[in-house]
């Protein structure tokens, strides 16, 4: 079993109203400016004797840039971003976990698609 001498963070925004709307586009959609350029990483903490991996999924807006436009871009270890500017400035990050059932971002377990007013 590999395990980093990283553990599981949370960074950016991390209002549940925010995450949430971000969660209902399928992390397709920046909730702030609206762009469907999304950069995103996964950083592992732990990887199990079965192959299942645990750790941090980091999204990034990228505004007008696509995944190609960053494609030589790193992804820094200290900030946990990509370097540079990029799209209006929001991340946010979720704790995943291969070995839970359904979606293995374990937080948004419970949470409703549509909220009803």
């Amino acid at each position: 079993m590999y395990t980093s001498n990283e553990s599981r963070f949370s960074i950016g925004e991390q209002s549940e109203t925010i995450r949430k709307q971000f969660w209902r586009s399928d992390f397709k959609q920046c909730p702030m400016c609206k762009s469907p350029n999304i950069a995103d990483k996964r950083w592992l903490v732990e990887i199990r004797h079965n192959g299942d991996v645990c750790g941090t999924i980091v999204y990034q807006c990228l505004g007008e840039e696509t995944a190609d436009d960053i494609k030589d871009f790193e992804w820094i270890d200290f900030t946990k971003r990509l370097e540079g500017r990029h799209g209006c400035g929001f991340f946010t990050s979720y704790f995943f976990d291969e070995n839970v059932p359904g979606d293995d971002r374990y937080e948004t377990h419970g949470w409703i698609k549509e909220e009803s007013y």
